[in-house]
């Protein structure tokens, strides 16, 4: 949302919606649009026919990956009327998010981004009172990176516009 109000004439075109256009004998699920299979597609120039009605000129592949690293420590004890525990959780989360944009008319890589978070989720108490807080690793590196993205798309549509 953050980015389409700041760069609203970026338009965002959703996987299923891009294989039912590109490949429409195909169900969305079997399309060949792994980043592997673009690097030959974008040569082939009944591909290339076939986006030219969507207007596409960049197709951005995301990935990403979270890893996490976790420490509990947690006690209880009880008697014969009552029992309580104590202790504490922590995870520790490092999400790496890349892109990779394909220019499809000048059919090449454009840019490969990078963005990485780190935070840590914790849980502590002593039963039954339990506080904790997340690390939204993944909402921060996917926001960065699509901000990064749209600035990057922006850069290049103004370098074009001055030549």
């Amino acid at each position: 949302r953050e980015i389409r109000a700041t760069f609203d004439d970026l338009r965002y075109m959703p996987r299923e919606q891009f294989a039912r256009a590109a490949f429409p004998t195909l169900p969305a699920d079997a399309a060949p649009i792994s980043l592997s299979s673009m690097r030959v597609l974008i040569e082939d120039v009944d591909f290339r026919a076939r986006l030219e009605p969507l207007n596409v000129r960049y197709i951005v592949f995301i990935g990403g990956q979270t890893e996490i690293e976790a420490e509990h420590e947690w006690a209880g004890i009880g008697g014969y009327m009552a029992a309580t525990a104590a202790g504490s959780s922590r995870w520790k989360k490092e999400t790496e998010v890349q892109a990779l944009v394909i220019d499809l008319e000048r059919r090449s890589e454009e840019r490969r981004l990078r963005s990485r978070a780190e935070g840590t989720s914790w849980v502590a108490g002593i039963v039954p009172f339990v506080i904790g807080a997340p690390a939204n690793t993944e909402s921060e590196a996917c926001r960065d990176i699509a901000t990064r993205l749209a600035q990057l798309l922006q850069e290049v549509k103004a370098l074009e516009a001055a030549q």
